[in-house]
């Protein structure tokens, strides 16, 4: 049967309202995009600090360039349970976002932030022909607003053990943003509740970090699932600008990790340690 043309054509207007940040929900609660590009590929990821270089691994990623029905430009990238069916998209074809967040990042510490994309669900709805190279518009980057001038999260990070037992959560506010590392920024809201931990499937997480060699469901204690959310969020979120960082994760997320994932007594707390051969959070 025919495509409905309201459902495959190119969402306008959508790329320019999160590069303004405004409320994007009023434009398309599911905008749909035009394949422009797409790289997949192995990469190095970020690690935390503590992570030797023998056991660390390459993961695929898959990289899209995305037009709007302006032909505005954003970058995207899709979640590592994803990646291999990411690498069936080709140029043309038309992707409805079902399931995404919307963030920023610095190409390098001296360029202005940039607006992206995070597909962790999608449909592909259509093909078209893509427009000619000189109608496609240079990539919009994020306008200086509240949005984007928020605490830079450079405090520096607790050295003291985040233990949810005893302690209340860190407050990662508007004016002073934890979760602002490694170049990758929010828009609006802290990454604890755009990309809650609660929602994520540690079985299908399982199936792709190389920490764990069992199915989710056979492990029996909360620190191997703490393990592969400190990697599915390094891996997802903070490796978008490809810098290769090694550090420590933001002190929100691990605390919202440890509440959901916690230890029995706070005596069993590791902590996070920043010399090569210590043992990352636990």
């Amino acid at each position: 049967s025919d495509v409905d043309e309201k459902t495959s054509t190119p969402t306008k207007g959508y790329i320019a309202a999160v590069a303004s940040g405004e409320e994007t929900a009023n434009i398309a609660s599911h905008p749909i995009l035009a394949v422009l590009s797409r790289k997949t590929g192995f990469h190095d990821v970020l690690r935390q600090e503590s992570e030797k270089a023998k056991d660390h691994q390459k993961v695929k990623l898959t990289h899209l360039t995305l037009l709007d029905g302006d032909n505005n430009q954003i970058h995207a990238r899709m979640a590592t349970h994803i990646a291999d069916a990411g690498r069936k998209l080709e140029e043309g074809d038309v992707i409805r976002l079902e399931l995404f967040t919307e963030l920023s990042y610095h190409v390098n510490e001296d360029s202005r932030p940039m607006p992206a994309l995070f597909i962790i669900k999608y449909t592909r709805v259509a093909r078209m022909s893509l427009p000619l190279q000189n109608e496609i518009k240079e990539r919009i980057a994020l306008s200086t607003t509240k949005l984007d001038l928020g605490g830079d999260g450079k405090k520096k990070a607790s050295s003291r053990i985040i233990d949810p037992l005893s302690q209340p959560p860190p407050e990662c506010t508007f004016e002073n943003r934890l979760c602002r590392k490694f170049g990758v920024n929010f828009i609006g809201r802290c990454i604890c509740d755009e990309i809650p931990v609660a929602e994520r499937d540690l079985s299908i997480i399982a199936e792709d970090c190389h920490y764990i060699n069992k199915p989710a469901s056979e492990l029996t204690e909360n620190k191997p699932r703490r393990l592969m959310l400190y990697w599915w969020y390094a891996t997802n979120i903070y490796s978008l600008t490809g810098k290769g960082n090694r550090g420590k994760l933001p002190d929100c997320l691990e605390y919202a990790i440890k509440q959901a994932y916690p230890e029995t007594d706070s005596s069993k707390w590791t902590g996070y340690k920043s010399t090569p051969s210590a043992n990352r959070a636990g």
